[in-house]
């Protein structure tokens, strides 16, 4: 899962993944690193994120905290600003200080509190990926450290009822944690490019570090009260180069 991901996770985009049988060997080695990335109780890192459209290429960078038990947070900055968000799987927050503007998301239905929780059920990606596509494309050392290179396709279905969108994506997970270093998604009108440095499992996570207060000076705009929904919510930032959560191909990671 990259950045742009992460960030569209944080407003109410209801998602459901496919998932069907691989070849044996790979779905046993699949399997086996989930299950090792299920051990950690959370991780930080930072990460470096690129996305190719062709004629335009955005760069961010962000760290990222997961914890199974507390929530998760982004903080980062592109070309056109900073970028947080703040998520306790009960309410989110994405914060844009630039904007002095505050997208506020609370999780009233099941099927949005498991949405919230899905940076800690899929910090490894390879548990998004669609089986049946499933491949695996060889062992590689990247600094001194062990990493399967899989290749797949994810299948979403964005708000729940819309239409299918179908993406490839590769991914790098080390052999020692089950973690990702590395992941690509690909479109027909982009290719985004997640590096994950300085990866540390099970980092020490304060009392309300998930939590987060809006400034005082800033417009908070409840997403669960807007008329319009998403789209109307999310129309001042418009015109911001990754910052609205996009659906593909009509439209889009969160380092």
């Amino acid at each position: 899962m990259n950045y742009r991901t992460i960030a569209l996770l944080a407003l109410p985009v209801i998602a459901s993944f496919c998932a069907v049988a691989a070849p044996d060997e790979t779905a046993e080695l699949a399997d086996k690193l989930i299950r090792l990335s299920a051990k950690a109780k959370g991780f930080e890192a930072t990460l470096n994120i690129t996305e190719d459209r062709g004629s335009d290429k955005f760069e961010a960078t962000s760290s990222l905290l997961v914890s199974r038990e507390n929530g998760w947070k982004l903080q980062g900055s592109t070309g056109s600003g900073e970028h947080q968000v703040y998520n306790d799987f009960t309410v989110s927050y994405d914060y844009y200080p630039q904007d002095k503007t505050v997208f506020k998301v609370t999780a009233t239905t099941p099927e949005m509190k498991l949405l919230f929780r899905r940076p800690v059920n899929e910090i490894n990606p390879l548990a998004s990926l669609d089986r049946k596509s499933l491949k695996y494309l060889g062992k590689e050392t990247q600094d001194g450290e062990v990493l399967h290179h899989f290749e797949g396709t994810t299948t979403t279905q964005l708000l729940g009822t819309g239409d299918n969108f179908t993406r490839r994506m590769e991914a790098w997970i080390g052999d020692a944690d089950g973690l990702p270093r590395k992941t690509m998604e690909f479109t027909d009108e982009s290719t985004a490019t997640t590096v994950y440095k300085g990866l540390k499992l099970n980092p020490d996570v304060r009392p309300g570090e998930f939590k987060f207060t809006p400034p005082a000076s800033v417009k908070v705009i409840d997403v669960n009260k807007t008329q319009g929904g998403l789209n109307e919510a999310m129309e001042p930032l418009d015109d911001k180069p990754m910052k609205k959560p996009q659906t593909a191909p009509k439209a889009p990671p969160a380092k």
